[in-house]
């Protein structure tokens, strides 16, 4: 039901996330990964949203490492926080705030 819920771009950008994130591999350039998420309009909350679901389909296999796994939620966790936090923190007096 992965498939239907969401585009395959979202769902490929998640993929590319896990990937990177069992491998463990950061974004360069002076980046983290909730600006690349930005860049390509990828919400937060859809995200944990996919990676929890292709983890669950993933841990239904016996012998899996969860640690990995563990490691996958805190990570967003941390995402989720850090993009509430952002969204947060009060603007200057006649500043706009992005829309998100």
């Amino acid at each position: 039901s992965l498939c239907l819920q969401y585009p395959p771009k979202l769902i490929a950008i998640a993929c590319v996330y896990l990937s990177a994130h069992y491998h463990r591999i950061r974004p360069t350039g002076g980046k983290n990964w909730l600006s690349l998420f930005q860049q390509q309009n990828m919400d937060v909350e859809i995200l944990a949203s996919i990676c929890m679901q292709i983890i669950e389909l993933i841990a239904d296999k016996k012998g899996q490492d969860m640690t990995v796994f563990k490691s996958v939620r805190a990570d967003l966790d941390r995402l989720r926080s850090t993009k509430r936090s952002a969204s947060d923190v009060p603007s200057p007096p006649g500043a706009k705030r992005p829309r998100t």
